[in-house]
């Protein structure tokens, strides 16, 4: 065995590379030494060759054995394995203080790292919110209060809110306006890991722009002690105000109660200058409501602390507009009501029985309700048909309403059209003031206007079926207002009243277009169009009278009626009189045209709103188009390529383009609104265009039975009927003249043409048939009768051609009424006379060359020739006489 003492020695030996290395280099030598000296000179230079070469030489069984033959000999076998078994278990034991040492450098390692980590956490929670405390600084710093402005708030009085402070409330809504600008903090990450915190709105939408793909995160606010508090402090502060504003605009609004007072007067002196304190409440409630907060879980939860100042600002804005529309909806409604019962006492179409005023004036001279158009002719020099003097209100729609003490003094009555105009005057004035009023007082809440004017609208509405066209009296609002004014009574007469309905209707359309196109307010659109659905039906039943009375019109009895008794056993003639029917239906349709012309019917206003309004949309589209293709021309690929569509913002629009889209909108407008209420006015104009036919037929009809009934020449019947027909037709555009000179064109229109067309061919026939009654030989000769001896006729015509012209002249000036007429038509059958002398002449010299060709001899034709010359010298002579005979009998 190995003693200790080697072992100590084989310890100083160190077994690294070089030494395992010098060792096999040898070993090989003393093995080669028994070869020759060739072979150890060989493996002397391979000693000179790498590790690896002489590794790759030398086999694992040469090393094997020398490691046996120079350690392994005697008993060192033993003791080597001793020696290696406790190796073994020295070196486990070195391995498990390995392990352990470097388990435990693992932990240390990990705990540094986690203290790294924990520092550098600590080092960020430091500086965002060393970054969000700088930010809730910034906004802390805009919403400090002085405490002047709360002193002033808390303890001002409510008697009467002085300058100081309106101007605190002033500042604290400045503040409070600030606190709502921005409602969180926004985290932008950096590179560098930390958060850099800033004051953002509710969307943060420009700053996460700035941020672009950045990690962004959003704190609410309210999620800061400070700032909770603070934004408490600007509730309460701004709900303590509005309490004070809404007590003193209370009593404020509490003065337009009084009575005898001038209601328009006290909001403009009174509640006007107090306009302030009203905002003040409209702007808290969207200041405080808990969406603008930022809040949105409280939206549902009115209860919950942060609702609180909402709900309560909320109730005081309700309590003011309730307070204004009970005091202002009761004052407009009893006067109203007032103004309307009182002038119907004063309607002459009411009941007279509990009226006992002396020194009455008489009623106003017309009839309310039309007799039928077939009824006879009254008595009376005027018509009842005529308008009269019904249409001076259609002269004076828009005059001073009527003042009923001034009525009453004078002891005056007036019509039910004149209380309605009345009406709506007061109405649209009174509306106009309240809307601007209310526009203004009440930042554009347009349910306050509604809720003032409902009541009273609603009587109105009330007022017209009930008490005007009485429809359920029983049951409706006439059953209070009776109570209240037993002496009104109801209109019995409007409802069968045709031009008082239509004068309504009018009245309507007018006072509409006053609302809509000089004052720009289209607040009583619904009100008319209310009123319109129910004048309309009970005029239509009314004009549906007249129609069927046409219709079921019994002929003889219209010929017998007109008929007299001289006319019947032909002492006189009735062709040049006008029937009855004819007078009433010019009279009707001239009233009606009267009454409806400028109203909603007028085509040419139709026509031009329609062009302007296209002329403005084919520029826009032009306009637009010719931007379109310089887009095109220029590229219409966006940002990035994708091909999207660049869409300009407001600021790329011009004024002069905003200006055509505004009226072109305008413009269609308009005409919708002329197309909606001119329909109505095209199926009266549709009417009336049936009714003249009817009227054509009848008067046919009429003239025919006329002309059985009295003792007419036969030969004189065709140009007696033609002259009947032409003088009635004549009537009829005489008389609607006038109403086309005052804009009923675009309703009488059409059936003034046809009307023209058909007195030409009545003329054209009349004049025919009377060349036929005074001239029947010659006739003959122009229709190449054969059995008519030319040249006799020519030799009677020539002596009696003066006589029959006398004759003629005299049955045309008897014939027609109309003196222009009897001008014109003379004038007419003179040319024909002439036309009809020249083609004579034509055929009697024919004639006289037929006889001299078959050798009969026959006087020559100049003998029995009238000429031209000669009967248009005796028609002036003719015509001389009649003149010298009209001055006579006007001298």
């Amino acid at each position: 065995m190995i003693a200790d003492a080697e072992w100590s020695e084989f310890a100083s030996v160190e077994l690294d590379d070089a030494f395992i290395e010098s060792y096999i280099r040898n070993g090989g030598t003393a093995r080669a030494s028994s070869g020759d000296d060739a072979s150890r000179d060989e493996s002397l230079r391979s000693g000179s060759a790498s590790m690896e070469e002489i590794l790759g030489e030398c086999s694992m069984q040469s090393v094997c054995d020398g490691f046996v033959r120079n350690f392994l000999t005697d008993d060192t076998m033993g003791t080597l394995h001793y020696l290696l078994k406790d190796c073994d278990s020295s070196l486990k034991d070195i391995a498990d203080i390995l392990h352990r040492f470097i388990s435990s450098l693992d932990t240390t390692r990990q705990g540094i790292e986690d203290v790294r980590q924990q520092l550098h956490r600590v080092m960020l929670q430091h500086g965002n919110a060393t970054s969000a405390g700088r930010a809730v600084r910034t906004v802390l710093q805009r919403l400090l209060v002085s405490p002047q402005v709360v002193r002033i708030i808390t303890q001002g009085g409510e008697e009467e809110l002085g300058p100081q402070f309106k101007h605190s409330v002033q500042e604290l809504l400045c503040i409070l306006r600030k606190s709502r600008r921005y409602t969180n903090i926004l985290l932008v990450k950096e590179d560098s890991g930390c958060y850099t915190a800033v004051p953002a709105g509710a969307s943060a939408i420009p700053v996460l722009a700035d941020a672009g793909n950045r990690e962004t995160v959003q704190v609410p606010l309210l999620e800061f002690k400070m700032y909770h508090e603070q934004i408490e402090l600007l509730n309460r502060l701004t709900v303590l105000a509005c309490t004070k504003a809404k007590r003193f605009l209370a009593k404020k609004i509490a003065l337009l109660s009084v009575k005898n007072t001038n209601v328009s007067i006290q909001q403009e002196h009174i509640l006007k200058p107090t306009t302030f304190y009203s905002r003040l409440i409209d702007e808290a409630v969207t200041l405080l409501c808990p969406s603008n907060v930022g809040d949105m879980s409280n939206q549902t939860n009115p209860e919950s602390p942060a609702s609180l100042p909402y709900c309560i600002v909320k109730a005081l804005h309700s309590e003011l507009r309730r307070d204004y529309y009970d005091i202002m909806s009761k004052l407009y409604l009893e006067r109203i009501c007032h103004y309307v019962m009182t002038l119907n006492l004063m309607e002459n179409t009411a009941s007279t029985a509990n009226k006992t005023a002396p020194h009455k004036v008489s009623a106003v001279p017309w009839v309310n309700e039309l007799p039928l158009i077939t009824d006879d002719e009254a008595p009376s020099s005027q018509s009842a048909f005529e308008l009269g003097e019904r249409a001076v209100i259609l002269q004076n729609v828009f005059a001073p309403p009527l003042v009923p003490t001034v009525e009453q003094a004078k002891w005056r009555l007036h019509s039910y059209e004149e209380t309605f105009r009345s009406l709506n005057i007061l109405l649209c004035d009174a509306v106009t003031h309240e809307f601007i009023f209310t526009f203004t007082f009440f930042s554009g809440d347009m349910s306050v206007f509604v809720d003032v004017f409902k009541p009273t609208i609603q009587f109105i509405v009330d007022y017209v079926a009930e008490v005007l066209l009485a429809q359920n009296t029983n049951n409706g609002v006439w059953r209070g207002l009776h109570e209240q004014y037993p002496q009104t009574a109801v209109n019995t007469v409007c409802g069968n009243d045709c031009y008082g309905l239509l004068i309504l209707i009018r009245l309507c359309h007018d006072f509409n277009s006053l609302m809509k196109d000089v004052r720009r307010l289209c607040c009583l659109e619904g009100f008319y169009d209310s009123l319109l659905l129910q004048l309309w039906p009970s005029f239509q039943q009314t004009f549906e009278r007249q129609v069927r009375a046409l219709r079921l019109a019994d002929v003889p009895t219209l010929a017998d009626s007109f008929l007299r008794a001289e006319d019947k056993q032909g002492v006189s003639d009735w062709v040049a009189r006008i029937h009855p029917l004819i007078k009433h239906y010019a009279a009707f349709t001239k009233a009606l045209v009267t009454i409806t012309s400028g109203c909603g019917f007028n085509g040419s206003d139709t026509e031009e709103g329609y062009a302007k309004a296209t002329a403005l949309a084919n520029q826009s589209v032009q306009k637009d188009n010719a931007d379109g293709n310089g887009a095109t021309a220029s590229g219409t690929t966006g940002v990035g390529g994708d091909g999207n569509k660049n869409i300009s913002s407001e600021d790329d629009v011009g004024f002069e383009e905003l200006q055509q889209i505004a009226w072109r909108i305008i413009e269609e407008e308009r005409a919708s609104d002329m197309a909606d209420s001119s329909s109505r006015f095209a199926v009266l104009a549709g009417n009336l265009s049936f009714l003249r036919v009817e009227v054509e037929r009848l008067l046919c009809s009429v003239t025919a039975q006329l002309l059985e009934t009295s003792r007419c020449d036969p030969d004189q019947r065709e140009h007696r009927n033609l002259a009947f027909l032409q003088n009635n037709v004549r009537y009829i555009l005489n008389e609607w003249q006038e109403a086309i000179r005052n804009g009923g064109a675009p309703m009488l229109g059409p059936d003034y043409s046809a009307l023209e067309e058909l007195e030409k061919t009545l003329r054209s026939g009349l004049v025919l048939s009377i060349m036929k009654h005074h001239f029947p030989l010659i006739n003959r000769v122009l229709q190449n009768d054969e059995h008519i001896d030319v040249l006799a006729v020519a030799e009677v015509f020539h002596h009696k051609w003066r006589i029959e012209l006398e004759e003629l002249c005299r049955n045309v000036r008897s014939l027609l009424r109309d003196e222009k007429c009897k001008e014109e038509l003379l004038a007419q059958v003179c040319t024909e006379v002439l036309l009809w002398n020249t083609r004579f002449i034509a055929c009697l010299s024919k004639a006289t060359d037929d006889a001299a060709a078959s050798g009969v001899s026959t006087p020559s034709s100049s003998c029995f020739t009238v000429t031209n010359q000669q009967m248009i010298q005796h028609i002036r002579t003719l015509a001389a006489i009649a003149e010298s005979k009209d001055d006579d009998e006007e001298g």
